[in-house]
C-alpha cells in the first residue's frame, strides 16, 4: 500500500510540476478567433492578389496619414521555384490614374510561416501608416504572394484616419455578408478586388463569424443541378416580380425584407456558354444588387451591396430601386446550385405588409418549371442554354415568429487604440509597460504574453492536484488505523 501511494503521489506532484511552468502562449494565441478573415490560398499561382482600392472619399472627411491595423498569418509558406525569391506581402500604391502607380511602398513582407496570428503591423512594430494620398487621386493597399504557395489570411483589419477614428472595418464590410469565396469583384462598387485568381492555382477564401441564426417559415428554392453527363442545367433563371402591377404607387417607398441561403454553388460549365462560367454567381436586386460567388454558410439577410435592405420607390431610373414590373429579385447568372429566399415580405411606406409568401394564395408546396406566371411572381429562365433546373416551394409545419431586427445587417463593435513607444519601468516596483496598441498591462499580463509565469488555469491544477493528495494523505491514515 505505501509503494502505490507514494507512486501515486510522485506523479501528481509532477503534473502539478508540468502545468506550473507550461508554456500558455500558444494557449493565449489560439484564444484569438477572428469576426472575419481573408484568405489567399495558393497552390501554384505565380502572384495571386487580393487589393482594396481607394480614393479619399471612401475614408471618411477627416484625412490622412492613416493607420492601418488588424491580425496577419501564413501558414504552409514554402517556395513554388527554388531559384527566385518568394514572400508574401503588404504594398501600398499611390496615383494609379496612369499606366504605372506614381510611388510604391512596400510596407511588410514575410518569407516563412508566422507561427499562428501576428499583429499586422511593420518591422519595427509600428502599426502600418498610409499617407495622405488626396493629391495622388486614389491608393490601392495590395496583399499578395509572389513565387509562394501556401495560406496567407488577414483578418479584422482596419483603417483609422488622422483623428484616430475608424474609416473601414473589415469585420463590418456589408459586402463580405454571407460570401465565402470570391474571384471576381462582388459589386461595381465594391473596394476589394481578386486578381489573378482562378479557382483552380489559387482560392480566396472568406471565413465569418457574425453568424444569423435564423429558422424560416416560407422557401422558395431555385435549384439548378450540376453538370452532369446527360444533364444541362440552364445557364440563366431568375424571379422577377410583377410590382409595378401590384403595388399602389402612392404608398411607395416598399422596403424588401427576407434571408437568403446559398447552398451547392459551383460554375456551370455547359458547352458553349464559358463566357457565363468564368463569372457565375446567384444575384438579388435586378442589375446592380449584391452579387454571390459561393455558398453563404447558412442564412444572411435580403440586403443590398451597402448593406440596407432594398427600397423600391417612383421618380427614379435606378433600377435597383425603380418600382417596376419584372424587377430581378434574385437568380442565377452561369451558377448551379441551390438558392433559398426565405420569408420574402413587402412593407409599404406606413409600415403595413404589401406583400409576402405566407400570404400569396398562388404559392403552394410543389415544384415549378421555370417559366411559370403568376399574378405577382414571374419564376422564368433567361434564355434557352441548358434545360435542368426547377423552382421549389416549401413550407414550415410549425411556423415561427420573427422581428425586423433579424433581416437587419450584424455588426461588431471596434475601437481603434494608437500605437505609442514602449516604456521602460523606472524601478522594479513599476508592475506595466506599454503594449504595441497603446494600451497598459501588469507584469503577469505581459508574462502571458511571452508564456513566462502562472496562467490561470494553473491555479485550478494546482488545486486539483492538492486535493488530490490530501484525499490519499486521508486514505493513508484510514488504512493505518485499520
Amino acid at each position: 500500500m505505501k509503494t502505490v501511494t507514494k507512486k501515486m503521489m510522485s506523479i501528481l506532484l509532477a503534473v502539478m510540476m508540468l502545468a506550473c511552468f507550461m508554456p500558455i502562449a500558444a494557449m493565449a494565441q489560439d484564444a484569438y478567433t477572428p469576426n472575419r478573415s481573408i484568405t489567399i490560398q495558393n497552390v501554384s499561382g505565380e502572384q495571386p492578389i487580393i487589393q482594396m482600392g481607394m480614393v479619399p472619399f471612401n475614408l471618411g472627411e477627416n484625412g490622412g496619414p492613416y493607420h492601418v491595423f488588424g491580425k496577419v498569418k501564413i501558414e504552409n509558406f514554402e517556395k513554388i521555384d527554388d531559384s527566385k525569391e518568394a514572400h508574401a506581402a503588404i504594398i501600398v500604391y499611390y496615383g494609379n490614374s496612369g499606366t504605372s502607380a506614381e510611388k510604391e511602398v512596400l510596407l511588410r513582407e514575410w518569407k516563412a510561416d508566422t507561427d499562428g496570428w501576428q499583429d499586422m503591423v511593420s518591422d519595427d512594430g509600428k502599426h502600418i501608416e498610409l499617407e495622405d494620398f488626396e493629391d495622388y487621386g486614389d491608393a490601392i493597399l495590395r496583399f499578395t504572394m509572389q513565387n509562394a504557395k501556401g495560406d496567407f489570411t488577414i483578418a479584422d483589419m482596419i483603417i483609422a484616419d488622422n483623428k484616430d477614428e475608424i474609416v473601414y472595418s473589415l469585420a463590418n464590410d456589408p459586402e463580405f455578408t454571407g460570401i465565402t469565396s470570391y474571384w471576381s469583384r462582388l459589386g461595381v462598387n465594391h473596394l476589394w478586388t481578386p486578381h489573378y485568381i482562378d479557382n483552380v492555382n489559387s482560392f480566396v477564401k472568406v471565413e465569418s463569424n457574425i453568424n444569423y441564426d435564423y429558422t424560416p417559415n416560407n422557401v422558395l428554392n431555385l435549384s439548378i443541378p450540376a453538370n452532369g453527363e446527360g444533364v444541362e442545367p440552364i445557364v440563366n433563371a431568375y424571379v422577377n416580380p410583377n410590382f409595378a402591377s401590384q403595388l399602389p404607387a402612392e404608398n411607395a417607398p416598399y422596403t424588401l425584407y427576407g434571408m437568403v441561403k446559398i447552398e451547392n454553388f459551383a460554375p456551370n460549365t455547359l458547352e458553349g456558354y464559358s463566357d457565363f462560367s468564368n463569372l457565375a454567381r446567384f444575384f438579388t436586386g435586378h442589375d446592380m444588387g449584391r452579387v454571390y460567388t459561393g455558398n453563404t454558410d447558412g442564412w444572411v439577410p435580403l440586403l443590398t451591396p451597402e448593406g440596407k435592405p432594398y427600397v423600391l420607390k417612383t421618380g427614379t431610373e435606378n433600377v435597383a430601386e425603380k418600382l417596376m414590373d419584372f424587377w430581378q429579385l434574385f437568380g442565377s447568372w452561369g451558377a448551379v446550385g441551390d438558392f433559398h429566399l426565405a420569408d420574402f415580405t413587402i412593407v409599404d411606406k406606413d409600415g403595413n405588409v404589401a406583400y409576402s409568401f405566407a400570404d400569396d394564395a398562388e404559392l403552394i408546396e410543389q415544384e415549378y418549371n421555370p417559366g411559370t406566371g403568376m399574378s405577382f411572381l414571374n419564376l422564368w429562365y433567361g434564355f434557352n442554354g441548358g434545360s435542368a433546373g426547377k423552382y421549389v416551394y416549401t413550407k414550415n409545419d410549425t411556423p415561427v415568429t420573427h422581428e425586423t431586427e433579424e433581416y437587419l445587417l450584424k455588426t461588431v463593435n471596434e475601437t481603434y487604440t494608437p500605437y505609442t513607444e514602449p516604456t521602460e519601468p523606472t524601478d522594479e516596483t513599476d508592475d506595466t509597460s506599454a503594449t504595441q496598441d497603446g494600451t497598459t498591462t501588469s507584469k503577469q499580463q505581459d508574462n502571458v504574453k511571452t508564456g513566462v509565469g502562472m496562467h490561470p488555469a494553473v491555479f485550478a491544477y494546482f488545486g486539483i492536484a492538492l486535493l488530490a493528495v490530501i484525499g490519499i494523505s486521508q486514505f493513508k491514515r484510514k488504512s493505518i488505523k485499520q
